[in-house]
This record gives C-alpha cells, structure tokens and sequence, in this order.
C-alpha cells in the first residue's frame, strides 16, 4: 500500500532557519532623471504641458509609472513626456531626461 502511514513511524519535519538580513528585503533604489542639454526629441509625447519650469516637469514624469523620458523645450516652458526612451538629436533649445 503506497501512501499509508507505517505504525510507529515519526514525521520528519525540516527547519530552515533564515538570518535577518536574508528575510529583510533589499532596498529600492529612487527614481531620478538623467538630464541631457543641447539636444531635443522629435515628435510629441504622451503629456503635454506649458508654463512649468524643467524641476515640475521632471517631478511630473517621477509621478508617472508611464513616462520614461521627458522633453523640456525652454523657450515655450513645454514639457513633453515621453512613455519610452526616443533618440535624442543634438542641437535645440531643450533638455532632455531619461528616467532611470
């Protein structure tokens, strides 16, 4: 009869015993922006807004789980987010930031 228990027989239990480094989790590093001048991102991107400086626009996208990269084209204060990384052309009059 396989499966029945044998008369007499003990249970064997195994015991894992786990330090507290490896139950605590590792930590998550924050989100920043990885900030590039002089160069622009063509076509515009999922968000758009006006009238910000380059600081708001970078806070908005780390808000964002959707932005990936953003766009900020100083004479209009535009920002431009992006939902993933585009290339960056150089020349222009924006800053760009790639979330990392």
């Amino acid at each position: 009869m396989s499966g029945a228990p044998i008369p007499g027989a003990r249970a064997q239990t195994t015991v894992t015993q786990r330090t507290e480094a490896q139950l605590t989790p590792a930590p998550v590093k924050p989100a920043f922006m990885e900030k590039f001048s002089g160069v622009w991102v063509e076509g515009p991107g999922f968000d758009i807004t006006y009238g910000k400086a380059y600081d708001d626009c970078a806070q908005r996208c780390l808000a964002s789980a959707t932005c990936k990269m953003i766009e900020y084209y100083r004479p209009q204060k535009k920002c431009n987010m992006y939902a993933a990384e585009r290339p960056r052309l150089k020349g222009g009059s924006s800053e760009v930031a790639i979330r990392r």
